[in-house]
């Protein structure tokens, strides 16, 4: 991000948290109804007109260009060291979890009868530091914030882009405030390792320059002392070599001489010069060191627990007038995920939902269409009928009350007399009303011959006693 368009979010978000009107028109940032606690501390009363470019400062000629070290920056970051406080914030997405369920599944043979809903609330925390990087004579102040969920940072989360409202005290839980701030902490030192690296390349250079220059200058000193050192030492040895050769009188002389010499070289070495500049080199050398060091000061502005309900769904499906089911899933909003549901037979993870006539979870490949058009799954007991051997599912067989055999509904009736079901070889249809009871029960019409139930048999003055006649033949 550029240094402009980091002055410009840093402003933004300030003021936005102190709760002013901010507006932002193409380049022109105004700034009013600002708490007056800030106008009071900043000097100047709102509202404040900003630009981040000297090209838009000759469009907006009553606006100020907001860069580096403008008062307006400082007195924010100390405004918001003096206020710091934890805040409450909750995002509120409105969505619609029917709406959601469907969008990520499709509901292929079924619908959803009801939901049930419980919220359960996940956090994210906000840490807004700031930081004084001093060096040389210069100061930087660099606000940061991390975001951080699950003990993990949140790299491009901007809580700008969602939909948020104050939040209550009342519904969160802040114990994992306190464990988050160490990290959060320790994050930033990586936030700002390509700044810092960036002044320590700079003060590389500035640091060998101010050393080379002091090392020069007291190599000149020095070598000035050795010098007058060597010259003394030499006119001694001179003076020495002539003592020999010279009269009395001037041996006086001489002797003299050697004495001054001397005295010059004790004094030379008493004074000790050379070791005194050695001292005073090492010492502007290190205070040049500590010029050019990097001191920082952290400190923690502003703490504000964000969170947004997760929701825990307990789904009621509906597949005709029979067949139900009743699905866990967990939908988190902020990553717009379901959690994965898995085939009943083979647990291979699903993103459509068919049910099998039992309610059993099926993938395609777990599930076949039975004779009666529902879906049969291989988690379903199968049912091999009697009478034509096919496999059928267990709610399109029936067993039969007579013989206990299991049979599909295309060979089994129902015994219109007693309200049981009856297979074809246990049961009969009548030969006049067409209803199905069993085989024992019928009798042929003496006249017609006609295969008639009980119901269905002629009586009264017409039928002679013991005479077997349908009813439309007598």
């Amino acid at each position: 991000m550029a240094e402009e368009a980091k002055l410009q979010k840093f402003i933004e978000d300030f003021f936005k948290k102190i709760k002013a009107e901010v507006v932002l028109e193409k380049d022109l940032l105004t700034i009013s109804n600002v708490n007056p606690a800030f106008e009071k501390v900043y000097g100047k009363k709102s509202p404040y007109k900003l630009v981040f470019t000297p090209e838009s400062l000759v469009s907006h000629s009553d606006a100020e260009l907001l860069k580096k070290g403008h008062l307006i920056l400082r007195v924010a970051a100390e405004f918001l060291e003096d206020t710091a406080k934890t805040g409450l914030l909750k995002i509120d997405f409105g969505i619609n979890c029917e709406d959601e369920i469907k969008k990520q599944l499709i509901l292929q043979n079924c619908e959803i009868n009801k939901i049930k809903k419980v919220e359960e609330n996940s956090y994210i925390y906000r840490f807004t530091f700031k930081t004084i990087i001093q060096y040389q004579n210069e100061r930087e102040d660099v606000v940061t914030e991390i975001y951080l969920k699950d003990g993990h940072i949140l790299e491009k989360f901007n809580i700008n882009a969602f939909n948020s409202i104050d939040g209550n005290k009342r519904e969160i839980e802040i114990e994992g405030v306190k464990e988050s701030y160490p990290l959060a902490k320790e994050l930033i030192k990586e936030r700002l390792k390509g700044k810092l690296e960036e002044i320590s390349n700079k003060l590389e250079d500035s640091i060998d320059r101010e050393i080379a220059r002091i090392k020069n200058h007291y190599a000149k000193l020095i070598g000035e002392i050795i010098r007058e050192y060597e010259r003394t030492e030499k006119q001694f040895v001179t003076a020495k070599k002539s003592l020999e050769a010279a009269s009395s009188e001037e041996k006086i002389i001489i002797l003299e001489k050697l004495n001054r010499i001397n005295q010059t070289i004790e004094r030379i070495k008493r004074e000790g010069k050379k070791e005194q500049l050695e001292k005073e080199e090492a010492f502007f050398i290190n205070d040049e060191k500590h010029k050019h060091s990097i001191n920082l000061k952290n400190s923690l502005i502003n703490t504000t627990i964000i969170y947004y309900p997760k929701y825990i769904l307990t789904v009621f499906l509906k597949s005709g007038d029979l067949t139900f089911r009743q699905i866990k899933l967990t939908l988190d909003p902020m990553s717009n995920s379901l959690s994965k549901i898995n085939c009943d037979s083979c647990n291979a993870e699903l993103n459509e939902i068919i049910l099998c006539g039992s309610g059993h979870l099926t993938c395609r490949n777990c599930g076949d269409t039975c004779t009666c058009n529902r879906i049969a799954c291989k988690s379903c007991r199968k049912v091999k009928c009697k009478v034509c051997d096919r496999e059928v599912c267990t709610k399109c067989s029936k067993k039969c009350y007579k013989c206990s055999k299991e049979v599909c509904e295309a060979h089994i009736h129902k015994d219109f007399m007693t309200g049981k079901y009856a297979c074809d070889s246990c049961s009969k249809n009548c030969g006049v009303c067409g209803n199905h009871t069993l085989s024992s029960y019928f009798k042929n019409c003496e006249q017609c011959g006609k295969r008639i139930c009980p119901k269905c048999r002629a009586s009264g003055l017409n039928v002679e006693v013991g005479k077997v006649i349908c009813k439309g033949c007598s």
